[in-house]
């Protein structure tokens, strides 16, 4: 379920969204420009597992837990889309709430 999305531009030689997510999967539609995506270790201390390229029409996908970063060689505009965002943290407070011991009247 699409819970949110938005619309960025990153300059060339920027790192954008340099994080990851613990309960989401997010992702990356490039609607111009050019970059790179750089997929698992925190790419600001170590390398990453995995670098690609990516352009117009790119679609990349995030699973939860992964760390991901976009770098942009050009001026890039792109996409952002989040799946079950809101979704999972309805869920998890549900399952929360049905998991506490009922009081005793």
């Amino acid at each position: 379920m699409l819970d949110h999305w938005d619309q960025n531009s990153t300059s060339p030689g920027e790192r954008a969204a340099d994080h990851s997510h613990d309960v989401n999967e997010e992702f990356w539609y490039i609607i111009e420009g050019e970059g790179h995506v750089e997929h698992g270790a925190d790419g600001r201390d170590s390398p990453p597992a995995t670098t690609f390229e990516v352009g117009p029409g790119s679609l990349i996908g995030h699973p939860k837990g992964l760390h991901h970063t976009l770098v942009a060689k050009t001026p890039i505009k792109w996409y952002c889309l989040c799946m079950n965002r809101y979704l999972s943290e309805a869920l998890e407070s549900q399952e929360s709430a049905q998991a506490a011991p009922a009081s005793r009247l």
